[in-house]
């Protein structure tokens, strides 16, 4: 391969180089629960951002590939819904979760000097205090939910999670599925719990794909070891 080939072949490659998305998880079997309101059984949460993971960047409701979250509770102590116990299992393709309302939230960023090559720890995410938020707040969606959730992370180890203040003009399905009542709940009113977790705690496996400079900087090395080789 010649010099020419070599640096064509390095523009193809920052042509064509795909923006690869990254996967948040969040599970109760990493995040440690504590109840303050009614008991959390179990939760998972699965974010697919669309965007790359890059240090230094905010990510304030980034564009998603789709949310997929189930959260199991029982509820011994009076409620709204008036559930002995739930299981909400949502997925929501695409960018779908923004339009659940208004307040539906992904939030984080990163720190400029977080090292990623080992995928994304709640130490790398940039700020103090709430470093992380996931609001999956249903406003007017059919059938009107009491459970979906708010979910905090704090850079101290310790987050929240709770009902969100969800509300729908649309009733929850009939009994005995439901309570066939219009859902109007404040934040916690369902279940609150308390999370606790290690700093680094992973939130994603995902590494960074190589940058345009780096594709750059190996082919232009690649060419010049080629037109010395003897």
């Amino acid at each position: 391969m010649n010099a020419k080939t070599a640096l064509s072949a390095a523009a193809l490659l920052l042509g064509t180089q795909a923006e690869a998305a990254f996967v948040i998880t969040l599970s109760s079997t990493d995040i440690g629960i504590t109840s303050v309101y009614n008991t959390i059984n179990s939760f998972q949460i699965e974010i697919t951002v669309a965007d790359p993971l890059v240090a230094g960047a905010l990510y304030n409701n980034p564009t998603l590939d789709g949310v997929d979250y189930q959260v199991f509770g029982s509820l011994p102590d009076p409620t709204p819904s008036g559930f002995p116990a739930f299981a909400l299992s949502r997925t929501l393709p695409g960018n779908s979760f923004y339009s659940m309302s208004p307040d539906a939230t992904v939030n984080f960023s990163i720190s400029p000097t977080a090292d990623l090559s080992d995928g994304l720890q709640v130490s790398d995410l940039a700020g103090t205090g709430t470093v992380f938020t996931f609001n999956a707040r249903e406003l007017n969606q059919a059938p009107g939910r009491y459970h979906p959730p708010i979910l905090t992370l704090n850079d101290d180890g310790t987050g929240s999670l709770a009902n969100s203040n969800n509300m729908s003009t649309i009733p929850n399905p009939a009994p005995p599925i439901g309570s066939g009542a219009l859902v109007d709940v404040t934040v916690g009113e369902e279940y609150d719990t308390t999370l606790d977790f290690l700093p680094s705690l992973t939130l994603s496996t995902s590494v960074p794909e190589p940058s345009a400079a780096t594709l750059l900087l190996a082919a232009t090395i690649g060419c010049i070891s080629i037109r010395r080789r003897p």
